[in-house]
């Protein structure tokens, strides 16, 4: 009995050993499809599928393997985020199954690329490696070197340094419509919104000094690149995300100094950036709600008020100032959530018919063909990105080939039907109870990834999901969800 459960102790060190290194095997598998170019922009997201199906048929197996072991262990948790990363495996699997065409469902291949399997194997990750506590973030620098490679690119190419020769073919007009190895700005917002948060969270709450700087060159980086990349969808992701930051930020002075710093530089890089010779042929072709940020008095000014704020802070006690944080947090937040919602009527009458770029009529036609399906069809939807005959009779009206529905509640609804987006919502629901039952915002090692999923899940609302961001997300969600 003894040298069975001696057995047992020594196949589960290999077991969660070998979770260990299936988790860096995604890591790097992330950063190959993130950088990975087969023919510049022209065929960007079929390139990155192509090598994530690559990828996936080497490791699902092996996932496949792990997963098994998991549900064999008898303390394994049945958790209501498991149950429903289970829901939308079966509803997946259904709806592939029994769509017009299974085998475009499964590959993907009508719309952008996440089909049944895609789906399929990234929900096999996750339930493979969730709550593996030995997993280190730190295990994470190839792909935070990989995220400040795409910020630099961004604002290399914003400069018009096109270094990888990527877009000569492209219409000059559209040449700030794509960026780095990325993509389609729009494609890139989902990759911004996770990874930008994070290194705010990180710079703040990081006490080595050579990581500091490090966090702080990258998160500064990110976001004046996540303003010049031009897709609107990215300030519904950090207007969601800050209010779950503020109480991590205003938790102390240094927190509050380490932001004011991080917002003057990002201001000082702005109003450069606005002022450099080498962005002008940038700003004749940029379009976004980000345009009004770059305005010299604008940016002075507030320059000015974070340099007064800053030298407050310095003048306050810390016992002063811990006396009455609760109220300056619930004071700051409120006045937060009041500004994103006049913002939001701002941007609204500010960007006019550019606002939506066609998404309000894409949703309405979504939402009209929903109420027209089968009842099997509204329970199961149509199966994985078989949207396009839907959005056809829109190609003759704009000239556009629309293949998803620019939003991730709304494509789920019509292609997984009401039980998909059922599961879709209740995962992000167990995320939401996460954070205030484990009070994420008191525990730095995790909060960048907290915020991250939610910044994500801000953007989600107005983009479609792509292949790379989805991978980002796995990451992102097995680290988060650590059980320690």
């Amino acid at each position: 009995m003894k040298k069975m459960k001696e057995r047992e102790s020594v196949f589960s060190k290999i077991m969660r050993n070998v979770q260990i290194l299936s988790y860096l095997i995604i890591l790097l598998s992330t950063c190959l499809v993130l950088i990975y170019v087969r023919n510049s922009f022209f065929d960007a997201m079929e390139a990155k599928a192509d090598l994530f199906d690559s990828l996936m048929k080497l490791l699902s197996p092996f996932f496949g393997f792990l997963a098994i072991y998991k549900m064999t262990q008898s303390r394994h948790n049945c958790s209501f985020f498991l149950i429903f990363l289970v829901l939308l495996f079966l509803f997946t699997a259904i709806s592939t199954y029994y769509s017009f065409s299974p085998a475009d469902a499964f590959s993907g291949i009508q719309g952008w690329r996440v089909g049944g399997y895609a789906i399929c194997c990234l929900i096999l990750m996750v339930f493979s490696l969730k709550n593996v506590e030995q997993l280190d973030w730190k295990w994470l620098f190839p792909f935070f070197i990989v995220c400040l490679f795409e910020f630099a690119l961004v604002i290399l190419e914003s400069m018009g340094l096109d270094l990888f020769s990527m877009k000569t073919s492209l219409e000059k007009s559209a040449r700030f419509a794509y960026f780095g190895t990325l993509g389609n700005s729009n494609w890139n917002v989902g990759f911004f919104s996770l990874v930008v948060p994070f290194f705010v969270c990180r710079y703040i709450g990081e006490k080595n000094a050579y990581l500091k700087c490090f966090y702080f060159i990258t998160g500064l980086c990110g976001i004046i690149a996540s303003i010049l990349n031009g897709a609107d969808g990215i300030y519904l992701a950090y207007a969601l995300c800050i209010p779950f930051m503020l109480p991590f930020i205003l938790d102390n002075l240094v927190s509050i100094r380490d932001a004011l710093f991080l917002g003057i530089s990002v201001l000082l890089g702005l109003l450069l950036t606005w002022n450099m010779p080498q962005f002008t042929s940038f700003f004749r072709y940029y379009d976004s709600i980000g345009k009004l940020f770059f305005n010299d008095s604008l940016l002075l000014a507030f320059i000015i008020l974070f340099i007064i704020v800053l030298l407050v802070s310095y003048r306050l006690e810390e016992d002063t100032y811990l006396k009455y944080r609760k109220k300056i947090i619930t004071i700051f937040i409120s006045l937060f959530c009041v500004l994103e919602v006049g913002s939001l009527l701002f941007a609204s009458h500010y960007r006019g018919d550019s606002f939506d770029s066609y998404r309000f009529e894409l949703w309405r036609l979504s939402l009209k063909q929903f109420k027209e399906f089968s009842l099997f069809n509204k329970f199961f939807g149509l199966g994985p990105e078989l949207t396009r005959n839907i959005y056809a009779r829109l190609f003759s009206k704009y000239g556009v080939i629309f293949n998803a529905s620019h939003s991730e509640p709304i494509q789920l609804l019509v292609t997984l039907g009401a039980s998909g987006l059922f599961a879709w919502l209740g995962l992000w629901t167990c995320l939401f109870v996460s954070y205030f039952k484990k009070k994420i915002f008191e525990r730095e090692e995790l909060l960048g990834f907290y915020v991250g999923l939610i910044a994500y899940f801000g953007q989600s609302f107005v983009n479609s999901a792509t292949i790379p961001n989805l991978m980002i997300l796995v990451i992102f969600v097995t680290m988060g969800y650590r059980s320690k």
